[in-house]
């Protein structure tokens, strides 16, 4: 904001999700995600919180447990989630909302809407219904490959189960249709009355309920109004000079990339490598892992890890804010309290730490740092691995940079050891940092 920069929009991450979800509730705010645990029916749609959310399954597990509640999912393939569901539904990809219109016409048609709920809250329930009035069971089975059959047991399981929790993921919003298929989900729970029940509800993220002041880290007192913002998703027709994609003003000639791989990730990559090349483009790289981008950037800037600074978090999976203090901060509980006790073997242990929670009390070996002050330590040797193989612009085309560059003969001086530089730093050995904290099973 302070150096007029061109603004970013971020449209690949959650903007689909999150539009949709609140053109339905108004804010980015839901159920405690915790009350998942005290519903008789968990609906967990287009997210694998078994690999990805553990906090998801512990509460849906405790519910089926306890309460004998089903576990419903809804997703494109058969993933490990899954696996664990009472009732699977794997539906053609951007698919979501032709189920979810299926499922509130069977709630209207067989009785389970809840009018009074509706009439108090709901914008316009009698729109609705005229408009679903088409959308059939058949219709949706045409559209999403589920049977009919699959679609009328889904909707009368949710429909007869007061305390029905949708646990709503970004996956299934990741696409064209994903905003309208985030608010057609989110309705059903609308439409069943599911939110006045302990239990029950429509649950996507709470962010709003947290109302951090961030005007100091985002500066937005400096923020003009009249600067441009640039698509994310557009990064290609930004760097290859499309004029829409500009907002009809000059180019860009220069990138900070911070915690984003476009050079993977980002549409049309073509023009995401056309634009890359180009010899007039400044890139700097802000990152944890010598990404496709990292390699192809003028500086990367090591990132650090969560585990190596002090950071304040939004909860996902309850309602707190989370101090999350860096490893160092850790470091010392098990220094010696002074220099004439440092060779006692008993010393080794701080006098307010039990022995038993020092593993080095009772022998002559100095109690060593937690393991994430070793990572951190493995960290600054990587970090300095990277800086020394950036993958610098070749004297002739940065289009070199991304190409394997060999030759017999072995100049020398400091012209021909830059030279040499370059084209190891482009080598594919060369792509990854000598050190265990780039195994190639993290990237």
């Amino acid at each position: 904001h302070a150096k007029k920069y061109s603004g970013f929009f971020g449209s690949i991450c959650t903007n689909m999700a999150w539009t949709g979800y609140v053109m339905g509730t108004g804010a980015l705010r839901g159920p405690d995600p915790r009350e998942m645990a005290k519903s008789d029916c968990v609906v967990i749609w287009g997210t694998n919180a078994v690999s990805t959310q553990i906090n998801v399954m512990t509460h849906a597990v405790k519910a089926r447990k306890e309460r004998g509640a089903k576990i419903v999912v809804v997703d494109i393939y058969d993933n490990p989630t899954m696996k664990q569901a009472d009732m699977g539904l794997i539906l053609k990809p951007g698919t979501d909302a032709a189920l979810a219109c299926a499922v509130m016409h069977i709630a209207f048609r067989d009785g389970y809407a809840d009018r009074a709920y509706m009439a108090r809250f709901a914008d316009d329930p009698a729109g609705l219904e005229a408009h679903l009035r088409t959308k059939t069971p058949e219709w949706a089975s045409a559209i999403t490959g589920l049977s009919v059959e699959e679609i009328e047991a889904f909707a009368r399981l949710v429909g007869t189960t007061p305390k029905t929790f949708f646990r709503l993921g970004y996956g299934f919003a990741r696409q064209r249709n994903g905003t309208v298929s985030m608010h057609a989900a989110l309705s059903i729970s609308t439409v069943l009355g599911s939110w006045q029940h302990e239990g029950g509800g429509a649950f996507h993220n709470n962010g709003d309920i947290f109302r951090l002041n961030k005007a100091e880290l985002m500066g937005t007192a400096y923020a003009d109004p009249d600067i441009r913002m640039l698509d994310q998703s557009q990064i290609g027709r930004v760097l290859t000079g499309d004029a829409e994609a500009l907002r009809h003003r000059g180019p860009v000639t220069a990138l900070l990339i911070q915690n984003t791989n476009p050079m993977n990730v980002a549409p049309e990559q073509r023009l995401v490598k056309q634009g890359f090349q180009r010899d007039d483009l400044f890139v700097a790289v802000h990152e944890q892992f010598m990404t496709k981008t990292a390699e192809i950037a003028d500086i990367v800037l090591p990132a650090t890890m969560f585990v190596e600074h002090d950071d304040l978090y939004r909860a996902g999976g309850q309602n707190h804010i989370l101090l999350g203090p860096s490893s160092s901060n850790r470091r010392k509980r098990c220094a010696p309290t002074s220099s004439s006790s440092r060779n006692s073997p008993a010393a080794s242990a701080s006098p307010t730490t039990p022995a038993s929670v020092c593993p080095s009390a009772n022998t002559s070996t100095a109690c060593s740092p937690p393991a994430a002050g070793r990572v951190m330590r493995r960290w600054r040797l990587s970090a300095g691995s990277m800086r020394s193989r950036i993958s610098r612009r070749p004297i002739t085309s940065r289009a070199s940079a991304i190409r394997t560059e060999n030759s017999d003969s072995v100049p020398t001086g400091p012209t021909a050891r830059l030279r040499t530089d370059r084209r190891r730093a482009s080598a594919p050995w060369a792509r990854w940092p000598r050190c265990r904290s780039f195994p190639i099973t993290s990237r």
